[in-house]
């Protein structure tokens, strides 16, 4: 309900916020003109929306969607399992073997693209030198044959669906798809929101990855997601020397010059150690209906105090 003393006065009286999994429902909320705003679905609904007046709203995430490994042993969840992760040559062999561009053209209508490094050109600290990793499964099957792993291995991955990760589902199991061509088999267990943040917070992951960003925003600075990616979270699935050393440097550093030098640095280390999957650089959309200005939802918060009815 709006508080009509406030020093800013309300413009609505009320705000009401419904969860709607279903992604078509979502849009068709929007077109009946039932819902006002609406996070995320496929990009193919959402086109619908600009067809029939209303506006499709995209900001660029800043930061991507990966699976993190669970790659510290002293992580509460670290098993055996988890052993042909802490090879380099296995991660980068996994990245290899994934078709990001096909998915990124069949499933996200070519509104995204390839990562080459946790940050996205415009955030400070990208690495501007760095290349996505190239579909080859042919050199994936080489890296996993080098590591001890020609017959390939199993790995568990659990994933939130319904999320704002658009078509979440359909790209998740794409990625299956090519991991198995080359002979890891991966499977994927779904898990509830609250208990995704529990596992993140506190441990309690039933595999040996799971899907997560590299969050950048609203700073738009590489270093942000390394407060996730590093030793200096509370439950670190990552925790490497090196890349601390960097982190710490680059965070003591007397100038934005050598800052940004530093993070380059790290950007180009996380890249080439491959800690993560890379799935695709996020970009964040908004369906808002027609009859309504000022809308900003840059890094998924929303402004609504600057939202507006058009006076007709």
């Amino acid at each position: 309900e709006a508080f009509e003393e406030s020093w800013r006065p309300p413009f609505f009286e009320r705000l009401d916020i419904f969860a709607v999994p279903e992604g078509n429902q979502r849009v068709q909320g929007i077109i009946s003109e039932r819902l006002d705003i609406i996070l995320a679905t496929i990009p193919d609904l959402m086109k619908q929306l600009e067809t029939d007046g209303h506006q499709w709203i995209r900001y660029p995430g800043g930061g991507i969607y990966q699976f993190s490994w669970i790659l510290n042993p002293e992580h509460p969840d670290f098993g055996p399992e988890n052993e042909p992760l802490m090879d380099v040559r296995v991660r980068r062999a996994l990245n290899h073997a994934v078709d990001r561009e096909a998915f990124i053209s069949a499933l996200l209508g070519d509104f995204t693209k390839s990562p080459s490094q946790p940050a996205t050109e415009g955030v400070f600290g990208f690495n501007p030198e760095l290349e996505p990793y190239s579909y080859d499964p042919v050199r994936a099957r080489n890296l996993l044959a080098e590591a001890g792993y020609e017959n390939g291995f199993d790995v568990v991955v659990e994933v939130v669906v319904g999320t704002q990760i658009p078509n979440g589902e359909a790209v998740f199991q794409k990625v299956a798809e090519d991991l198995r061509a080359v002979g890891v088999r991966m499977e994927l267990k779904t898990f509830p929101v609250p208990q995704y943040f529990n596992a993140v917070h506190m441990g309690g992951f039933k595999g040996q990855g799971f899907m997560m960003d590299f969050p950048v925003a609203p700073q738009m600075d590489a270093l942000r997601g390394m407060r996730l990616h590093s030793c200096l979270w509370k439950t670190p699935w990552l925790c490497d020397p090196g890349d601390q050393a960097l982190v710490d440097a680059a965070l003591a550093a007397p100038d934005v010059v050598q800052r940004e030098a530093i993070t380059r640095r790290l950007m180009r280390r996380m890249h080439e150690r491959a800690y993560m999957l890379y799935l695709f650089e996020r970009v964040d959309s908004f369906g808002v209906r027609k009859g309504l200005e000022g809308f900003n939802g840059e890094g998924l918060f929303i402004q609504y105090d600057k939202i507006r009815e058009v006076k007709k």
